[in-house]
């Protein structure tokens, strides 16, 4: 008997109210940053970080570092990674990133009257530790993450923005912003690994204690300069998903027509998400595939997006075909799904793994508007044995039409068979663990990622792709087919 471990996940901890113990919240005690005895000294009675209660946050620059052209390519580089590594996989998005606004305070009744909602990135050329999550000077730091009272914010040291920036670092303080506490802090971090301070007991969202955490950088040994699989699946556990129907390309460019009108040259802006102040507007981003391969609104089902003169794409009456011809299928963490060993036999299992870019990774997804196929060649995913089963495998096999090849769309990403879910064993973002079916899990269910899918790839017309020509209200394009980042898109099921 096969057993799934599904109840001890923690993605993050979030200090609640009224502990007590030791936070270091600046970086590497390696890297001439803060040391434990100063976090002791300046935060022991008032350690609490809040989380983000909105899933939008203002970004601004304060100072020269906003119009200094010395700093024009950290700047750019900083919002490329925010928005890439931490908006683009969750439903949050960051606005504004200009000069910051005069915040007045109340000396009086010391508090802020403006900057609630606001992260100033402030760059010290005196610095020798870098922050995130405290409270803007002269209001004192109650707690971390996100300020009730005022800007929250992120301080970073020279070492962190000098020669373009550290990536790992800038990601690093705006998980801080957000409301996160570092990894290693946590109680079942045993035995312990990394450097520690006091345990503490907080709000937990998923797995073990995870080194790699970005949380952790420059803490533990061998982190990437990018979220890892637990952070990605922690911050769609707190803020969300991706909306169903969001196309989202390169730094959360999401695709959407201003207007319903016939004709209307389709865009890319900044993911307007479930931002509840914008829900009219949110409508025009969420795109469903029909049985023809053409894009259209839930709200307008009679109007495409289709190719127009000089390479445009336009949102009108004559609708175009548009492929995944060679996407990947993303899963939980970010994991690709591919053959074991990436062998692309028929009866070869199918897993989860890291994306490697590989031809066995990529797939071909037709269908008919309420239900999807993918295939490799002359294989396609396979139910095996055509068995409803819980923990029956999915396969590779020969392409043959038959209904245990083709998968219903269930909205946030869900695709079924026969009333049972497409699965990754153990709700663990592991290389290896394989694809099965399992019974389907409720939206509020933590562990609910294992069951939740997207397209990532070219979105394409002939030898033509459509082409992100960045955000803030850019017209969309066709351009040849080629490797760029531009022209990657990550296409999040809605069902019919």
């Amino acid at each position: 008997m096969k057993c799934r471990v599904l109840s001890d996940r923690v993605y993050f901890t979030l200090l609640t109210v009224g502990t007590s113990a030791l936070i270091a919240c600046g970086d590497a005690a390696g890297e001439n940053s803060e040391p434990v005895s100063a976090s002791e000294a300046g935060l022991f009675s008032n350690p609490d970080f809040t989380l983000w209660p909105s899933h939008v946050a203002n970004v601004c620059w304060e100072g020269a570092a906003a119009t200094d052209p010395a700093f024009a390519t950290f700047r750019t580089n900083a919002r490329t990674w925010i928005e890439q590594y931490i908006a683009r996989v969750t439903d949050f998005k960051f606005e504004s990133w200009g000069t910051c606004p005069t915040f007045i305070w109340d000396e009086a009744a010391g508090v802020f009257h403006t900057g609630i909602g606001w992260i100033v990135v402030q760059l010290r050329p005196d610095g020798d530790a870098s922050w995130g999550g405290y409270a803007y000077d002269p209001h004192p730091t109650l707690k971390f993450g996100y300020q009730p009272d005022g800007p929250t914010l992120v301080s970073l040291k020279p070492g962190h923005w000098e020669n373009g920036g550290n990536q790992a670092a800038v990601l690093h303080e705006f998980m801080h912003a957000l409301g996160f506490d570092h990894e290693f802090n946590r109680r079942d971090n045993v035995p312990v690994q990394c450097f520690l301070g006091v345990p503490t007991d907080g709000t937990s969202f998923g797995t073990q204690f995870d080194p790699l955490s970005i949380t952790n950088y420059s803490y533990c040994e061998g982190i990437p300069n990018v979220l890892s699989s637990w952070d990605i699946v922690g911050l769609q556990n707190v803020f969300g998903r991706k909306p169903p129907g969001s196309i989202v390309g390169y730094r959360d460019a999401c695709i959407f027509t201003p207007s319903l009108v016939g004709g209307t040259p389709a865009r890319t802006g900044t993911c307007i998400g479930s931002d509840p102040d914008l829900a009219e507007a949110a409508q025009r981003e969420r795109w469903r595939r029909d049985s023809s391969g053409r894009f259209s609104l839930p709200s307008s089902a009679s109007s495409f997006l289709s190719t127009a003169p000089g390479n445009f794409v336009r949102y009108g009456a004559q609708g175009t075909q548009l492929n995944f011809n060679s996407a990947e299928v993303r899963g939980i963490g970010d994991k690709c799904v591919a053959p074991a060993n990436g062998s692309l036999v028929s009866g070869t299992p199918l897993q989860i793994t890291t994306c490697n870019g590989s031809a066995a990774q990529k797939w071909q997804v037709t269908g008919n508007g309420a239900s999807v196929t993918f295939r490799n060649g002359s294989l396609c995913w396979d139910v095996k044995g055509a068995s409803s089963a819980a923990n029956t495998p999915i396969q590779l096999y020969g392409c043959h039409g038959g209904g245990n090849q083709s998968f219903s769309i269930v909205n946030e990403g869900a695709l079924t068979f026969q009333g049972m879910c497409l699965d990754s064993a153990f709700a663990t973002p592991q290389d290896g663990l394989p694809l099965e079916l399992y019974p389907c899990k409720s939206n509020s269910d933590w562990s609910r990622h294992n069951q939740r899918f997207y397209l990532s790839g070219r979105i394409s017309t002939g030898s033509s792709c459509l082409n992100n020509n960045g955000t803030g209200g850019s017209l969309l394009t066709w351009l040849p087919c080629n490797s760029s980042t531009a022209q990657l898109w990550d296409y999040h099921f809605l069902a019919p």
